[in-house]
């Protein structure tokens, strides 16, 4: 039986110069994987701007281990893009990811 996460969201507190000039997308992978500029995984979430919070775009599905031993990891893999036009050079912009979410049972 494995546990879904069924719904949630990413909130993403973000201050700094390129908020507006920045996006990102985070990916599910194996937690074997790579994380890299163009991982191999499922994206979960994307944002226009650094500081946009959006909901989960695809569910994470979670195996549960056995007694309080954990099962397979999930890794999330961030990937943040500067825009080609509006990016200061030389500015501090920082960010801060909550991700929420609800298990079900599948």
């Amino acid at each position: 039986m494995a546990g879904v996460v069924g719904s949630g969201g990413i909130t993403v507190d973000a201050e700094g110069g390129n908020t507006d000039a920045l996006s990102y997308s985070i990916y599910a992978m194996n937690a074997d994987a790579t994380c890299s500029e163009s991982p191999e995984g499922t994206p979960v979430a994307t944002g226009s701007t650094l500081g946009s919070s959006t909901e989960l775009s695809s569910d994470l599905t979670l195996d549960p281990g056995s007694g309080e031993a954990a099962d397979t990891a999930v890794q999330l893999c961030f990937v943040v893009d500067a825009a080609e036009e509006g990016f200061a050079q030389a500015t501090e912009t920082s960010a801060v990811w909550t991700v929420t979410a609800t298990s079900v049972e599948d």
